[in-house]
């Protein structure tokens, strides 16, 4: 089987849309994890194109059976909110695991909830024991925990591409909320590290541009 390849067009306003061949990748299953490796971890995060394959799901589903009575954490991106509507029975069936977090953007936020508006969204997610961050683009990010809304505010840049953008905002999330910082904390620095990738054409920086981005949080 081929490799997995992504054709990525960006349009002059930063805008990305992405054509996606998954190759070889939507055929991992149950048997290629290492269960040990995923039990010593803190957060087991996943990515929610996962329910688009039968064995990708299916690897998810054995994964989150093995955590049952384990502390790692379970984190939970939507991904699309077209793939939210197509597999809605799936990524039900993820969150009645108890998943600890769930990342989205407004529009994956509404789809989800199932609501007209983010702000019913929001308010459908103050219900939740999950935590729920959702990303705005240049509006920044909010975090919805214990029945609580968190804003954290944009940073101001000039956007070039908005790719890697949400991978770079749960990713930077995460490594903060895993140094205790608090959740409204983890969501602005999310929003600093994501904005270093949205000010360069491609998904990722250079590493410099990481060393930055980890320089920024400590001084935090």
């Amino acid at each position: 089987m081929p490799t997995g390849k992504c054709l990525i067009l960006v349009t002059p306003d930063a805008k990305r849309t992405m054509s996606s061949m998954l190759g070889v990748s939507a055929y991992l299953g149950a048997s290629d994890i290492d269960y040990e490796v995923v039990e010593n971890s803190k957060i087991f995060y996943i990515e929610g194109y996962m329910v688009t394959s039968d064995d990708n799901f299916n690897a998810v589903i054995s994964v989150l059976e093995h955590l049952k009575e384990k502390d790692t954490i379970k984190a939970l991106s939507l991904s699309d909110a077209g793939i939210v509507h197509g597999f809605r029975d799936k990524f039900e069936l993820i969150e009645s695991y108890g998943i600890d977090m769930v990342f989205c953007n407004d529009d994956e936020a509404i789809a989800f909830s199932k609501k007209e508006t983010l702000s019913e969204a929001e308010d459908f997610y103050k219900s939740k024991t999950y935590m729920t961050i959702i990303t705005k683009g240049s509006e920044g990010s909010v975090v919805v925990e214990n029945g609580v809304k968190h804003f954290a505010e944009a940073e101001k840049i000039t956007p070039v591409d908005t790719n890697g953008a949400g991978d770079m905002f749960a990713g930077s999330f995460m490594h903060a909320y895993l140094q205790g910082i608090d959740t409204a904390a983890c969501a602005k620095f999310g929003n600093y590290a994501s904005s270093k990738i949205v000010e360069t054409f491609g998904p990722r920086l250079a590493p410099g541009g990481y060393a930055k981005v980890l320089n920024k949080l400590k001084k935090s």
